[in-house]
């Protein structure tokens, strides 16, 4: 985005017409519903699920799009393996149960792989000794 000449407020302007099948929007999503517990946060997240299953679709599998502005878009048949990794992933999550992975107990890498926060609890701390011991005894 950018500033307009008179400096009041950013102006949107499409750089780049494709789409990748990136996950960054889905995961912000993600976080932002799990934070505050707003239902509309769940609602972007299902009209972005539709979007990939209306326009991305294919008959063997999900492809990028070439450029966004047509109508329909022409896809570059290319899945990048982080559409399954994470955008997929994220959008299970958005819809799961809070419970699934709670964010007092996990953190998430920049590759969406949850790992454990030991030593937060005494049960996490127990699975993580026990864990730990049993790998050091293969």
């Amino acid at each position: 985005f950018r500033f307009d000449e008179t400096g009041r407020g950013p102006l949107i302007e499409m750089v780049e017409g494709r789409y990748i099948l990136r996950p960054e929007t889905v995961e912000s999503i993600y976080v932002l519903y799990r934070m505050t517990g707003e239902q509309k946060y769940r609602d972007m997240g299902w009209r972005i699920f539709q979007a990939i299953e209306r326009h991305c679709k294919n008959k063997c599998c999900y492809s990028g799009i070439v450029d966004v502005t047509q109508d329909p878009p022409e896809l570059n048949n290319s899945m990048q393996s982080f559409f399954l990794a994470e955008t997929l992933k994220y959008l299970y999550l958005l819809f799961s149960d809070s419970d699934a992975m709670p964010f007092d107990r996990y953190v998430w890498t920049t590759e969406a792989h949850p790992l454990p926060i030991f030593g937060t609890d005494a049960e996490t701390e127990k699975v993580a000794r026990s864990t730990l011991r049993a790998r050091a005894s293969r």
